[in-house]
């Protein structure tokens, strides 16, 4: 069987970190809907702004962090995220997706 397409939204990144973390979450394997990556980036990238948690720099951890756990549990994420959030490799995997949208909505604030 050919390997799945990759969403857009992953395709157009320059990131292989990103990438992977994506894939290592969940959201490309062969039950996932291809779309659901990029509905669950506009959902956090929304919480992003509505929580002005631009990433952790720019919060406490504590703030981060409830923020985090916010983002894994909404219904859009991978199943494999969000059941299995709390295991290191995926919880390190999901924060590396919560950083690259937070850094983008950073940029984007700070073009506007």
């Amino acid at each position: 069987m050919p390997p799945r397409q990759q969403p857009d939204n992953a395709d157009n990144t320059d990131e292989p970190t990103v990438r992977n973390a994506v894939e290592s979450v969940g959201f490309f394997d062969d039950s996932i809907p291809p779309q659901l990556y990029t509905l669950w980036r506009e959902q956090v990238h929304r919480g992003v702004q509505n929580w002005a948690c631009y990433g952790a720099g720019e919060v406490s951890l504590i703030r981060w962090g409830e923020f985090c756990e916010w983002a894994a549990g909404q219904p859009t994420m991978a199943p494999r995220g969000q059941v299995q959030y709390n295991r290191d490799i995926i919880h390190r995997n999901v924060q590396i997706l919560y950083d690259d949208i937070a850094r983008k909505a950073r940029n984007s604030r700070q073009s506007m």
